[in-house]
């Protein structure tokens, strides 16, 4: 007994939208996520970032940077699907030049917040 062509639509469209969604989640901005740990190398050239979102749903599969004035603007994305389990951290190395003055993670309300800032008198960078 086979599917008539009515119930052969109604498959297909829920594959198609099952499909959908997993592809499609995995372009959506991750808003939720923070620094956890973070070391400046020695020499300041770089900084190496640990950061995770705050909650389990949606988990950050990477970011997009974007250097403006000085400035590191990260935008964070969900993972794609309920398989990213394995990118719930985010371990990162940034290169760092003199003039540079924060590192901005992206917000829900689509603005950054300033989360890593460099102290213009003493060059040490910590959070605000």
């Amino acid at each position: 007994m086979g599917l008539n062509k009515k119930q052969t639509i109604a498959v297909l469209l829920i594959v198609i939208l099952a499909i959908g969604s997993l592809i499609g989640s995995g372009f959506a901005k991750k808003t939720d996520v923070i620094i956890y740990e973070y070391t400046v190398a020695e020499d300041g050239s770089s900084v190496t970032l640990v950061a995770a979102p705050t909650s389990a749903f949606g988990r950050a599969r990477g970011f997009e940077e974007e250097i403006i004035d000085g400035g590191h603007y990260l935008t964070f994305y969900r993972t794609f699907g309920f398989f990213g389990f394995h990118a719930s951290q985010i371990n990162h190395e940034i290169p760092l030049n003199p003039e540079d003055t924060g590192i901005y993670f992206n917000r829900p309300n689509g603005e950054f917040e300033l989360v890593l800032e460099k102290d213009p008198a003493t060059g040490e960078w910590a959070q605000p």
